[in-house]
């Protein structure tokens, strides 16, 4: 009988210990921004001090305008893609005159957003916020 408590007592610790974590040991990191709605106009500039406009339309981009300045040409391209969904508070679109220019978006918060662009050899990034 003593030999039953002592494994029950061993048993009632372990599940203890086990409620314990599972209840405050695995808690979801809410700290960050809670991001809901990123539809409307947004515009701000790329790291060559150049515009950078887009609109997003039920979650999804359905414009993009910016102005890239290479070491051979300048090129400033609206982008209007057909499927650009906003998944996982990011986007990404390609298009235009050859050389293709690539764009990738994330939005930080409701009004913040940044990301990155290349366009032949030259890249670069660029941020906005929601107007």
């Amino acid at each position: 009988m003593k030999k039953l408590f002592k494994e029950s007592g061993v048993i009632n610790a372990l599940l203890s210990i086990a409620i314990f974590f599972f209840l405050f040991g695995c808690e979801k990191d809410d700290s960050g921004p809670k991001i809901t709605d990123v539809n409307g106009n947004w515009s701000g500039k790329t790291n060559q001090n150049e515009n950078v406009t887009f609109s997003v339309a039920t979650n999804s981009v359905s414009v993009f305008s910016i102005k890239v300045i290479t070491p051979s040409f300048t090129q400033e391209t609206s982008l209007w893609p057909s499927d650009c969904p906003v998944t996982a508070n990011s986007f990404s679109l390609s298009g235009g005159d050859s050389p293709t220019l690539y764009i990738t978006g994330k939005f930080e918060s409701n009004t913040t957003s940044k990301g990155t662009f290349s366009l032949g050899s030259t890249s670069g990034t660029w941020t906005a916020t929601k107007q």
